[in-house]
């Protein structure tokens, strides 16, 4: 522990709101625990796909929002003719 602070929890209630085949929308709830800290973002990343097949709106990190997070593919996440 450094200076009365922790890292935080994880998020809470992360949510699918929304996924097509281009497009998937993401939502989450704070951590219970902020570390004791006041100045927490978050960041997105798709583990899964090639970082420059994605688009992230508005930005990848440094989120201060835990209402949504739209990622915009680049290629379909199906191949429509299965």
């Amino acid at each position: 522990m450094w200076c009365g602070v922790e890292p935080p929890g994880s998020v809470q209630n992360l949510s699918v709101e929304f996924v097509d085949q281009t497009t998937v929308v993401l939502s989450w709830l704070a951590p219970v625990d902020s570390g004791g800290r006041s100045d927490g973002w978050y960041a997105v990343d798709c583990v899964a796909c090639d970082d420059k097949l994605v688009h992230y709106r508005p930005r990848q990190s440094h989120l201060n929002d835990t209402s949504y997070v739209p990622l915009t593919l680049h290629t379909p996440l199906c191949n429509s003719s299965d």
